[in-house]
């Protein structure tokens, strides 16, 4: 696996070789991040979030909806999670999760939800990717 920038999760615990030693597996997801605007933008991969949804249709509440990690660290930023990005520049990154192995075994959908806007408000430009359909 390529190194990639992380935060520490008390709850998953790894080696130091990054390896996961409990109940819980990397869901990393490939993406490509492009400006389309005429002028230089930050773009949020915080703005990614993950929504597992079990075979009983409820959504897994401790799973996947905050990103803990991506690689791509060759541009140096105050925040973790920001980028900035020349007009029309496009960058690939693997944004990385965590999810129980008992959610992935009873995994029924998993989408990717992109909100430019952040958490609050809702962006009219919102995107909801499905990964994973039973």
């Amino acid at each position: 696996m390529k190194p990639f920038q992380y935060t520490d999760i008390s709850w998953v615990k790894t080696d130091e070789n990054r390896n996961i030693l409990n109940d819980y597996s990397y869901f990393m997801v490939n993406i490509t991040v492009e400006n389309t605007h005429q002028e230089a933008r930050e773009k949020h991969l915080s703005h990614c979030s993950l929504y597992c949804i079990k075979n009983d249709n409820r959504i897994s509440d401790e799973d996947g909806r905050e990103l803990f990690g991506y690689d791509g660290s060759e541009v140096e930023t105050q925040s973790f999670y920001a980028y900035p990005f020349a007009p029309g520049e496009k960058r690939d990154f693997n944004l990385v999760y965590y999810i129980k192995d008992e959610t992935i075994a009873d995994l029924k959908l998993a989408t990717l939800i992109i909100n430019p806007g952040g958490a609050h408000p809702i962006s009219p430009d919102v995107r909801f990717i499905d990964l994973i359909e039973e």
